[in-house]
């Protein structure tokens, strides 16, 4: 093996490593933002049954046990 055909193995490793790294990344930026919105959603749905709730708490809030 020649030192130009292991540097051209090396450089292709890294390539395609950085590659898989920036696809994951990618990957991990969209399922945050599904979880932000997922929540948003349920959050604003607790404020609707809060405002529509004539007592105190909310239908989802639970009394403490004792």
């Amino acid at each position: 093996m020649t030192p130009l055909l292991a540097q051209r193995i090396a450089l292709l490793v890294v390539f395609i490593s950085l590659l898989m790294l920036l696809l994951m990344g990618d990957l991990l930026w969209l399922q945050r933002r599904g979880v932000a919105e997922s929540d948003r959603q349920r959050e604003a749905e607790q404020q609707r049954l809060a405002a529509r709730w004539p007592g105190r708490f909310p239908p989802t809030w639970k009394f403490p046990r004792r």
